[in-house]
């Protein structure tokens, strides 16, 4: 009879986590190209709607490039927070997202109306 020595049970018990290791990621690799087929589904979808994407990032871009600079302009004075443009671009951008954080509030009546056809795009 052999006696199995600890190290030779320790060689075996790592050939065997090896094993699932490699039985794991064989596995992993089956469910991503099961899953490849709603992926392409998704990324054929974007590509259809890209010019459409497209369009609404200009737009959201070209608005709030329009109601920051038209909230600064009525904003601006010595005690407000609209301390330039692209101080004023974070508000719209805020206010055209639907997030309004409030740190930044229109108090003029100018600025007022601004925030509601902001509001609005």
């Amino acid at each position: 009879k052999r006696i199995i020595s600890m190290n030779s049970l320790r060689a075996i018990r790592l050939a065997d986590l090896m094993r699932i290791v490699r039985l794991l990621r064989v596995l992993r690799v089956a469910n991503t190209m099961r899953q490849w087929e709603m992926i392409n589904v998704v990324l054929r979808s974007i590509y259809g709607s890209l010019q459409g994407i497209l369009v609404l990032i200009t737009f959201t871009t070209v608005g709030t490039i329009l109601s920051s600079t038209v909230a600064y302009i009525f904003e601006m004075g010595d005690e407000t927070k609209f301390t330039s443009i692209p101080a004023s671009m974070w508000w719209a951008a805020s206010t055209i997202t639907a997030v309004g954080y409030g740190d930044l509030v229109p108090t003029t009546v100018g600025g007022k109306l601004t925030a509601v056809t902001t509001m609005f795009l």
